[in-house]
């Protein structure tokens, strides 16, 4: 008896990312099947130079070291790490420590390898780097000790094969292991699963009203129909703007068709099948309000003014093709 063996779901998901993106954290959080998936999956991204970013991330607020955080947060929003902690804090400490040792350059570090140096002689002049990175995590849900001792890590694999690049590349490795560590303290906290749900709740939510009122819902009323604060709801959707706008590395226009995973081709599919029922000028009009050729979404006023049409009319034009989609099976609701 033969066995079909087939990849972890993450795999299979993470296929169509090309080498060297960076990805939203939610991305990821939503691709996993299960926690202890994570780790697996954030080294398999990081071996292919696929970036997380966590800075979207809400700050942690919760647990026993939430004080701490917030404290932590609140010095590098005001630039005082690491000199705003008191004398003796193990964190102020080890920052100096790391602040004090002997730096290289990119000059200096490609010296040191064509000198064919010790390489803990390279880690040691790059460890600078993780001191300067810190304090984009702080808050984070990870103590900044914990990142920075993260950040050494990754620098020490990073420099077993140097890039060409080597400061950047080590910088490259120092965030994506302050970043993972990151990850993976959400997931741990079960805030990975509340941030999606929440996500996957607002998108739902959204649709919904869509095609109640065949127009983009307001935030308030998208609070409403969620029983959320309007401030919640805001923030979500800020989050789901910066993912979708995320930058991504250029690449030849012969490989773009190639770098879509299915689910996206899937569903850009099935959306030019759903457009292909109204005329040009409807089609356009969707397009251009709801970001479906892959450029952001715009307001009915902006719509209006680069449509050459009054408000009044692009409204009436907007619900009458929102309704014929409807009517023809395209839309639930």
């Amino acid at each position: 008896m033969e066995l079909d063996w087939q990849e972890p779901g993450w795999q299979r998901a993470m296929a169509g990312i090309p080498d060297g993106a960076q990805i939203p954290v939610e991305r990821f959080f939503a691709l996993l099947g299960t926690v202890d998936e994570a780790y697996a999956a954030a080294r398999a991204l990081e071996s292919r130079g696929i970036g997380l970013d966590v800075s979207r991330l809400p700050l942690c607020t919760r647990g026993a070291a939430a004080q701490r955080l917030a404290l932590e947060a609140e010095l590098a929003k005001k630039n005082r790490l690491p000199e705003g902690l008191d004398s003796g804090d193990p964190l102020r400490l080890y920052w100096q420590e790391l602040q004090e040792m002997p730096r290289l350059d990119e000059a200096g570090a490609k010296a040191c390898l064509e000198r064919g140096e010790d390489p803990n002689r390279l880690t040691e002049g790059l460890l600078w780097l993780v001191a300067q990175e810190a304090g984009a995590f702080a808050g984070q849900g990870v103590l900044l000790l914990d990142l920075m001792q993260e950040g050494a890590m990754g620098l020490m694999r990073a420099m077993e094969f140097p890039a060409e690049q080597v400061v950047e590349s080590a910088r490259w490795h120092v965030r994506q292991a302050m970043a993972r560590a990151v990850a993976l303290q959400y997931l741990a906290s079960g805030e990975a699963d509340r941030l999606v749900a929440s996500v996957r709740a607002y998108q739902q939510a959204d649709r919904r009203l869509l095609n109640r009122l065949g127009r983009n819902p307001s935030p308030e009323e998208l609070a409403q129909e969620l029983s959320k604060p309007v401030s919640e709801v805001l923030e979500i959707g800020k989050m789901l703007r910066d993912a979708a706008t995320a930058a991504q590395p250029e690449k030849p226009e012969a490989q773009e068709e190639g770098i879509e995973d299915s689910a996206y081709f899937q569903l850009r599919t099935q959306v030019e099948a759903l457009l292909s029922r109204l005329e040009p000028a409807d089609q356009q009009l969707l397009k251009l309000r709801f970001g479906l050729d892959g450029r952001p979404a715009v307001t009915q006023a902006e719509a209006a003014q680069r449509l050459g049409l009054s408000l009044a009319e692009l409204e009436r034009r907007e619900a009458e093709a929102m309704a014929l989609l409807r009517e023809s099976g395209g839309l639930d609701g």
